[in-house]
């Protein structure tokens, strides 16, 4: 368990977690790929080493034990939480991750990465919770099956002198809300390891957009007919609820 909030690069977080063999970070908090020649390959392990001795997380002996724990939950996670978050011109990688009762939310904003604590029953929460508050937009709930949309998207590069169907009610209001400006949004997703360190995700995210008009969640789910869209108002709730779902989906 982390005894207080940790700041390190990204570069840092990768070179350490490498040094002590702990692992290789998880997608959100690996840092961006470089090629370096040897003296700057050297000169960004030197960096990386004063880094990390400045965090006071060790001493001669090595890593403090605890926080050992935390990094490993950053690489092979048994409940994991996680995705890209959008406001403005700045975008988030956020890891919301346990193994057993050690959890950790870790932030990534551009080449930084912040660790924190966190409640193993809270996960989702966690994450959900970076997310900027925004009331959700005004609507009902929006069921369109993906084939239909699929068709329509088709029948958009038909040549216009091709008389065609006319799209559903369904398909022109989610036309009709892809439409709307957006300042924000984000794409989510659940994954879950075995007793064997099997991986398995979501296949499909949940996705949001702050509109103009409010947020609007965005899933898609399968069916034992046909595969869904469903559109809907939302808020951190919703999205934290969705997320449970997604979870339950891939362990039952």
């Amino acid at each position: 368990m982390l005894s207080h909030p940790v700041t390190i690069s990204a570069a840092s977080l990768a070179t350490l977690l490498h040094r002590e063999r702990i692992g290789v970070p998880h997608i959100t908090l690996s840092p961006t790929a470089m090629w370096l020649d040897h003296d700057e390959r050297r000169d960004a392990d030197k960096q990386a080493g004063e880094e990390i001795d400045g965090l006071e997380v060790g001493d001669q002996r090595g890593l403090d034990v605890e926080f050992a724990a935390s990094l490993a939950v950053l690489c092979r996670p048994t409940v994991e939480y996680y995705g890209w978050i959008n406001e403005g011109k700045t975008t988030l990688a956020v890891l919301a991750a346990s193994i057993g009762n050690e959890a950790v939310l870790a932030v990534r904003e551009n080449e930084t990465v912040f660790i924190n604590q966190l409640d193993p029953e809270r996960l989702p929460e966690g994450l959900v919770a970076q997310i900027p508050e925004l009331a959700p937009a005004k609507g009902k709930p929006i069921n369109v099956a993906q084939e239909e949309m699929l068709a329509e998207a088709e029948q958009a590069r038909t040549p216009s002198r091709v008389i065609t169907r006319t799209a559903s009610h369904a398909v022109r209001q989610v036309q009709s809300i892809s439409s709307l400006p957006t300042d924000g949004g984000g794409e989510l997703y659940v994954a879950v390891r075995d007793s064997l360190g099997r991986r398995k995700h979501t296949e499909q995210p949940l996705r949001y957009a702050d509109t103009s008009e409010g947020r609007w969640l965005n899933i898609t789910l399968p069916g034992q007919a046909r595969t869904m869209l469903v559109i809907s108002p939302g808020t951190r709730k919703d999205i934290a609820r969705r997320m449970r779902d997604m979870h339950a989906a891939l362990t039952d």
